[in-house]
């Protein structure tokens, strides 16, 4: 089974439930086009390349190339390019993080049975 990078939840930071590998905590706002999402991804791996390589929990360089290739995927193509996000009508960018959207990422491998898809652990 193939990894791929996949969108956990979209929620206030109280609510997202947490995952057992690093995740990429990314805010979002109404409006915001893919390649700012692509933008901010990119700039959350950098700023957190420490941490997201560290110890056995940590990505590595062929997990950096799948996010590596999702980014590029959300700046180059047409599906997404010109496309904004939409969260909520009531849901604005907050300057200080304080009552901030994000959406969070993270690698993992989708099992299918019966119908239904989990995170593979």
């Amino acid at each position: 089974m193939k990894k791929t990078i996949e969108l956990l939840d979209v929620c206030y930071p109280d609510y997202f439930t947490g995952y057992h590998r690093p995740v990429l905590a990314i805010p979002v706002y109404n409006n915001m086009t893919f390649t700012e999402l692509a933008d901010s991804i990119q700039e959350e791996m950098n700023y957190n390349w420490d941490y997201l390589t560290n110890g056995s929990n940590g990505y590595t360089k062929t997990e950096f190339l799948i996010i590596d290739e999702y980014v590029n995927k959300l700046r180059t193509d047409p599906v997404y390019k010109d496309s904004a996000l939409f969260i909520g009508e009531e849901l604005e960018y907050n300057e200080q993080g304080e009552d901030s959207i994000y959406a969070y990422f993270a690698l993992c491998r989708l099992n299918t049975k019966y119908g239904a898809t989990f995170l593979d652990l």
